[in-house]
């Protein structure tokens, strides 16, 4: 016959608690661009150049950057994208 580990007596209240707490990781790269209108003029419409990788929450990131769009309905826009460098093994990551 097993032993009861806790025996309550009449009355007698037993509290007990616990927390699992879960934060988001986040963190920051910071990107200069010198000579943003140079850029412009150098790199034609649809390509881009990139940043140096970084890491952020176990992963790799790098930042693509399209000076003059990156596609034709964008002509006029200066597109930076967030792409994912470290392999995630097809588990998914949010950004």
């Amino acid at each position: 016959m097993a032993t009861p580990l806790l025996r309550l007596s009449v009355g007698q209240v037993l509290r007990s608690a616990s927390a699992i707490v879960s934060r988001p990781l986040s963190g920051s790269h910071i990107l200069r661009i010198d000579g943003c209108s140079h850029l412009k003029e150098a790199i034609r419409h649809g390509e881009g150049t990139e940043s140096c990788d970084f890491n952020v929450g176990d992963h790799t990131w790098l930042l693509l950057c399209y000076p003059n769009g990156s596609n034709s309905k964008c002509r006029r826009h200066f597109a930076v994208y967030l792409k994912l460098v470290s392999d995630t093994e097809d588990e998914p990551v949010r950004a």
